[in-house]
């Protein structure tokens, strides 16, 4: 079934230092996917949803790197082979005034999608 959501999700080359305050427990993850409100973590942590952490997104924007200080809730995951991808959707949405050169970053990249984008006849 298709979904619709608030944000659009975007592939991008970074990682996340994921901390977890419950029990002081810290790990790094590539970043899958993130929009405004969440992000796609890959992980050998398996987290339950629900479970709140504090993470600090480091996401390569050309020859820049925006870092993000983020806190979210665990939304789900799913095994994948060796991994698993961790679904968190952050308390607060990314914007322009939070962290203005990381929304600048996905607002580019939704701009691109649109203009790329034709739908199929």
């Amino acid at each position: 079934m298709f979904t619709k959501r608030k944000y659009p999700r975007f592939s991008v080359s970074g990682f996340a230092i994921v901390n977890i305050p419950e029990n002081e427990r810290e790990f790094l993850g590539p970043v899958e996917m993130i929009s405004q409100g969440g992000a796609g973590i890959y992980t050998d942590e398996k987290l339950e949803k629900g479970t709140s952490i504090s993470l600090v997104v480091d996401i390569f924007t050309g020859s820049n790197v925006s870092s993000c200080n983020l806190t979210g809730v665990v939304k789900n995951f799913v095994q994948w082979k060796e991994k698993g991808l961790l679904g968190v959707q952050f308390d607060k949405e990314i914007d322009s005034n939070n962290d203005p050169h990381l929304y600048q970053y996905l607002t580019l990249l939704e701009k691109q999608f649109i203009t790329e984008y034709k739908p199929p006849n």
